[in-house]
């Protein structure tokens, strides 16, 4: 399974990097800092008239099982910037053939992607920055094992 999320997330990248997207490995807290558009007049040295606008932390992840787990830190991230924080879930529980057979594409992953703002996510912090899994229904989120190192959602 290693080896399919990390594929999965280079199709990715290069689905966004094709749509003109400025794409950024980070893969700490998420996986990419996305940048729209860059702009830029009266020549590159002109600095005046430079700027950036506002880019995004995106973090991808794939399902085989309609579950999504977040690191502690990814989870904190998104509390913490949940304007800024996108998560890309892969979803590839109905995928017809043998995943890990599969020379994966930005064609083949595309369809397959959703996009969730920060802010939509279930995820928030207590007082001490420990980081729950909140959702009005307590049984949908749910830890695995007492010192469980990941939080677990269902598929979006």
């Amino acid at each position: 399974m290693r080896q399919l999320g990390p594929a999965v997330q280079e199709c990715v990248k290069a689905a966004m990097e094709r749509r003109g997207l400025s794409v950024e490995d980070v893969d700490h807290g998420y996986d990419f800092s996305v940048t729209p558009v860059e702009v830029t007049e009266d020549g590159p040295e002109e600095l005046s008239a430079h700027f950036e606008v506002v880019g995004y932390k995106v973090e991808v992840k794939t399902t085989t099982t309609g579950e999504v787990r977040l690191t502690p830190l990814q989870a904190a991230t998104s509390a913490a910037e949940s304007g800024a924080f996108v998560l890309c879930v892969v979803d590839l529980r109905n995928y017809p053939g043998d995943l890990y057979e599969v020379d994966w594409t930005q064609e083949d992953i595309s369809p397959l992607c959703k996009l969730v703002p920060g802010q939509g996510l279930p995820v928030g912090s207590t007082i001490s920055y420990r980081v729950l899994l909140t959702y009005c229904v307590p049984s949908s989120a749910v830890s695995r094992g007492r010192t469980a190192r990941r939080r677990v959602m269902p598929a979006i």
